[in-house]
């Protein structure tokens, strides 16, 4: 595995191999760590898989802007400087606005994209709501009750304890730069993304949202989200893996389905 860092100060890890990399961009507040379970299998198959720590995240320096765009120059950076052209990239929560928006806005860099639990927040209301309890809450409790909404009933108390327990320190301004990048690519962004995609699509889903707006698992192979309606309706080529009874950390809770997941779309690419 090399280890590289690029002149913005962005670590990534890079396996080599053959055939259309995987580039797999983590969610915010987490760090390339959480691919673990991915790297190994994949690579020793053959696959190169790239990974990186984002902008303001693990290793990587801070950024300006935690912007949705503005991570996916520096993710498309990071293909380039990596020469990954025609890769097929996988991002998991925020990391899923990052890989669509990148792959709009340089399409002949990417392959394939693979969304692992997007959803779609994006309302003004959404926006004062969470700064509002951002304010109140401060920073450290805001993320600890944001992570913690992200499990359910039947997640792996393993892995519930090992994410909860590895969440870095944070302060108001990194917290409130990526919660309101969320908010603002939803509401402004996601509809005129996904008009213009033209890469094939993965959409691998494990969770969705309630009426009383606390996340819940999916519970059949058959079972849809509005995130999910949303990639069907507008997409010409998506196809949907549901992964039933787990939370929000699919790469994480279900390891084996979605790396098999990501070599068999990687091979159709």
């Amino acid at each position: 595995m090399e280890h590289r860092v690029t002149p913005s100060g962005v670590h990534v890890d890079d396996s080599g191999g053959t055939g259309p990399a995987l580039v797999l961009v983590h969610g915010g507040f987490c760090d390339a760590t959480h691919w673990r379970h991915q790297v190994g299998p994949l690579s020793a198959g053959g696959r190169r898989v790239v990974t990186l720590d984002l902008p303001g995240h693990g290793r990587s320096a801070r950024p300006d802007s935690f912007a949705v765009g503005a991570m996916a120059s520096a993710v498309l950076d990071v293909v380039h400087r990596s020469g990954a052209g025609g890769c097929v990239l996988v991002g998991h929560s925020y990391g899923s606005r990052i890989v669509l928006d990148a792959a709009v806005r340089d399409p002949a860099a990417v392959g394939g994209v693979v969304v692992v639990d997007g959803s779609r927040a994006g309302t003004r209301s959404d926006d004062g709501a969470v700064l509002a309890a951002l304010r109140d809450k401060g920073a450290d409790r805001f993320v600890t009750d944001l992570f913690e909404d992200m499990f359910v009933a039947e997640s792996d108390p393993h892995v519930r304890s090992e994410i909860l327990g590895a969440l870095p320190e944070s302060d108001e301004q990194k917290v409130a730069g990526i919660m309101s990048a969320i908010v603002e690519w939803d509401r402004d962004e996601l509809d005129g993304v996904l008009a213009r995609l033209t890469a094939p699509v993965l959409a691998i889903q494990s969770t969705s949202y309630g009426p009383d707006n606390r996340r819940r698992s999916l519970r059949s192979d058959s079972d849809r989200t509005p995130y999910l309606d949303l990639l069907e309706a507008t997409l010409p080529a998506v196809s949907v893996q549901v992964v039933p009874g787990i939370g929000h950390f699919t790469m994480l809770e279900a390891p084996e389905l979605v790396t098999s997941a990501l070599a068999a779309f990687t091979s159709g690419i």
